[in-house]
């Protein structure tokens, strides 16, 4: 009987060191997904660390405030990887988040960077293909590389905006909607971003 309990201790004890180790999610309802793998893609000669946020209210209201909408909640649960230099100043500092944008074809990953308040990396964790052309441009995604809150999100409507300060985001050809839903994203991983780094 000892051996047993003994035993079912071990048990509770490993499935909940498993559970704890498993990689994170953006959000803590969506499955665990970011790895140190998929961070080291963007910071591969840095020192990574995993981070478990659970927002407390005010960050939880700032978010929704610098969002404009109500997307997150007290108590959920954000992770991403934190990466800093090694010693002698080799790698690169940054938080790294994985998002997932759905598009009603094909369900885009993306991995965004962050350093600094602006933009710095983003990588597709998949390419995904409608037939045999990607579903998203590598030009698209580039033109966010430095961008900043305090940038334009707007995405272009016309002729006139591709002259408008801050450059406004151009969309991919036939992709407006799909162009929209990454464009908020990476936004909401700035928001996110800002929000842990305020002091």
């Amino acid at each position: 009987m000892k051996n047993i309990l003994v035993f079912s201790i071990f048990v509770v004890l490993s499935l909940s060191h498993f559970a704890c180790s498993t990689p994170g999610s953006l959000f803590y309802h969506e499955p665990h997904t970011i790895t140190s793998h998929d961070a080291r893609k963007l910071h591969p000669r840095s020192r990574l660390s995993d981070r478990h946020r659970k927002l407390n209210l005010e960050q939880a209201h700032e978010i929704n405030r610098l969002h404009g909408e109500n997307i997150v909640s007290e108590g959920d649960l954000i992770v991403y990887y934190e990466a800093k230099r090694r010693k002698g100043l080799y790698g690169d500092q940054g938080n790294v988040f994985l998002t997932r944008i759905e598009t009603g074809t094909a369900p885009i990953e993306l991995l965004v960077s962050v350093a600094e308040g602006k933009i710095y990396q983003l990588l597709l964790k998949e390419v995904p293909f409608i037939g045999r052309k990607p579903l998203v441009s590598n030009e698209f995604l580039f033109q966010f590389i430095g961008r900043s809150l305090e940038d334009s999100w707007e995405i272009v409507r016309s002729s006139e905006d591709l002259l408008h300060v801050p450059a406004k985001v151009r969309s991919m050809e036939e992709l407006p909607v799909v162009s929209q839903a990454i464009t908020n994203q990476i936004r909401k991983v700035l928001i996110f971003d800002h929000v842990f780094t305020a002091r």
